[in-house]
């Protein structure tokens, strides 16, 4: 995957519109001054290498903006760049709106073109290219006085630029994760363990099942005995109660025949009493008299409201007495003294009327108490009968006698319930024993298999290995294009170097070692305590000049670049150099210049390599010319 052409408008010192056609092979990028033949530096090469780096990535150089890199007083800038599998992109920047935009198209399966925008557009071009943008910055753009980078640089940084090559974080990952579930394993172990040794500990505390069994046994048959006195306490109890029953039976018997004798026998009593005192004739007198004073009291009371009317001077002009119209109404209603002193006769008579009747009635009243008694005594008599209506009730002798009560029924019981429970308890603990034991295993297992898989995941394990492999081959492949280049100068590339210190942690299981230097094994695993290694890649070269670091770090990029394009399949097959030969003298220069066109060529379809010496210039076949005029620049292929 090569660029095919490159499209520019307001970029930096391309001011206004340029489009460039490309295709394979090494161009140098060169620039020449039209009012100074002599300049050839801070004319825009640079600037180009950028417009493709922005256009792939969206960063801009760490010196300059996103508004910083538009041509002074342009109102826009925009970067285009065309692939030759068919993908264009599109990067803008508008200065007024502060607005920045990505646009990518692609062929689509039925032909049809696929069009991104934003990060779904910079994901797919990264999935297209076949590498992040990290990757291409270490393998595919070594810029100005960074070719020394992975001779030069700190080992923590080449370390972590190789590692990410390497995809070592997932390694690093999987031992990390099996360092936690090691270590997840190893808490549960302890607690399991502390667990069962508690469980242990309580099992030791309770009597061996055999003795709780015999001493169940025997209370056992004491309970039995027990319940036999208690089933006879329960039969005697029912007999007592049987007993008792026919007891209150008889009693009720007896009783209401003595209130059936005793009702009889005042009945006759109060019979002959009064046949005795009061007599039936007399009765008969005593009534007689009382229904004639009560005629004679009405008579009168009815004499009394006619007098009374008539006094009153409302009399209707009926005859009382022949109840005809009579035909002196008139005056008798005038004569209302005569008609009020017959009045007064007429109520004294009333009254003494009833003043007999309650004589005559205050005589009837002893025959009326002696009815009424006699009738309560043939109402009890009557009740008495009812009560002595059942067959008579026999006596049902003395009381049953009560067995002998039993001794310590209820503390057999108890005890029993108690020896119950602790074998209950001790057959409980003897699971848990071994349903803890076997967990304590199987965790052992566990976290030893997780311990074993950080170990060999670990910086002493697969890491090693990857890291010593990945050394051989980017060792020699920097190598074999330092001898084809005819440089001599040799390049060792090794992971690791053990130190004078001692270890601070355990390589096997992570536990950390005291500070004290005498502990010579791991507390936890027993693993031997031994030297730390710094496990970090380290650059040796058999020379030592600027020159050899040059050399020696361009050879390790295109070995790396080379290395990872094949292990990841990447399609990306351009390379670009600025200012590579800057700190080679001219026997070296000559020697890379010869060699550059067939060693990248063999692994880049395409390449842009800035230089100024006429030496490299005749060595690289294409030519990209940067013109200045004043400010601003023009760029075309030569």
């Amino acid at each position: 995957m090569i660029l095919t052409g490159t499209r520019l408008r307001n970029w930096k010192r391309y001011r206004g519109e340029y489009e460039v056609a490309l295709g394979a092979g090494v161009y140098a990028l060169v620039a020449r001054d039209e009012e100074d033949p002599e300049r050839s530096n801070w004319l825009g090469k640079t600037s180009f290498i950028e417009a493709v780096w922005y256009g792939l990535t969206g960063d801009v150089p760490a010196d300059a903006t996103l508004d910083g890199v538009v041509s002074h007083g342009e109102p826009d800038m925009r970067v285009e760049l065309e692939f030759d599998d068919g993908t264009y992109l599109e990067r803008e920047r508008d200065v007024a709106h502060k607005q920045s935009k990505l646009m990518l198209c692609m062929p689509g399966a039925d032909g049809a073109e696929l069009k991104l925008t934003g990060d779904p557009a910079q994901d797919e071009l990264y999935r297209r290219i076949g590498m992040g943008k990290k990757d291409l910055k270490a393998t595919c753009f070594v810029r100005q006085k960074q070719m020394d980078k992975l001779v030069t640089d700190d080992p923590a940084d080449v370390t972590a630029a190789i590692n990410g090559w390497l995809d070592m974080a997932r390694v690093e990952k999987a031992a990390a994760a099996a360092s936690a579930e090691a270590g997840v394993c190893e808490q549960k172990l302890e607690r399991l363990s502390g667990e069962l040794c508690m469980a242990t500990a309580s099992l030791a505390s309770v009597p061996a099942a055999a003795d709780l069994e015999a001493e169940a046994a025997g209370l056992e048959r004491e309970l039995v005995e027990y319940q036999a006195a208690q089933e006879q306490r329960v039969q005697h109890a029912t007999r007592v109660g049987e007993w008792r029953l026919a007891m209150q039976r008889h009693e009720q018997w007896r009783q209401a025949a003595g209130r059936e004798k005793t009702a009889r026998e005042a009945l006759e009593k109060h019979t002959r009493a009064c046949a005795e005192t009061l007599g039936a004739e007399r009765e008969k007198d005593a009534l007689a008299e009382v229904n004639e004073k009560g005629r004679l009291a009405a008579e009168a009371n009815t004499a009394e409201q006619q007098a009374r009317v008539v006094a009153a001077g409302q009399f209707n002009g009926v005859c009382p007495v022949a109840g005809i119209d009579c035909p002196a109404t008139d005056s008798i209603n005038a004569d209302r003294v005569v008609a009020r002193t017959r009045h007064e006769q007429a109520r004294a008579a009333a009254r003494a009327a009833q003043e007999a009747l309650v004589l005559a009635q205050a005589g009837v009243a002893p025959f009326r108490a002696a009815e009424q008694r006699r009738a309560q005594l043939e109402a009890e008599l009557r009740a008495a009968e009812r009560g002595m209506s059942v067959k008579e009730q026999p006596d049902p002798g003395p009381e049953p006698e009560a067995p002998e009560t039993p001794q310590g029924g209820t503390d057999v019981a108890r005890r029993l319930a108690e020896v119950q429970a602790r074998l209950q308890r001790r057959a409980e603990l003897e699971q848990q024993v071994a349903r803890l034991t076997a967990d304590v295993e199987a965790q052992r297992a566990e976290a030893a298999a997780y311990r074993l898989a950080q170990r060999v995941l670990g910086r002493k394990g697969v890491q090693r290995v990857i890291a010593q492999r990945a050394c051989v081959v980017l060792e020699h492949g920097a190598n074999e294009r330092l001898a084809a280049a005819g440089v001599d100068l040799r390049v060792r590339l090794a992971w690791g170097r053990e130190t004078q210190q001692l270890e601070v942690t355990c390589p096997a299981c992570g536990q950390a070692f005291p500070k004290s230097a005498r502990v010579k094994e791991c507390q936890r695993c027993g693993e031997a305590r031994g030297l730390k290694s710094d496990e970090r890649f380290h650059v040796e070269r058999s020379s030592t000049s600027g020159a050899a670091d040059d050399l020696a770090g361009l050879a390790l990029q295109l070995s790396a670049a080379s290395w990872l394009r094949r292990a990841r399949g990447c399609p990306w097959g351009v390379l670009v150099l600025d200012e590579p030969f800057g700190a080679l003298d001219p026997h070296h220069r000559r020697a890379l210049a010869a060699s550059l066109t067939r060693m990248v060529g063999a692994e880049y379809g395409q390449a842009f390599v800035v230089a100024h010496d006429r030496e490299t210039l005749d060595a690289l076949p294409k030519r990209l010319l940067v013109t200045a005029s004043g400010p601003w620049s023009r760029i075309e292929v030569a």
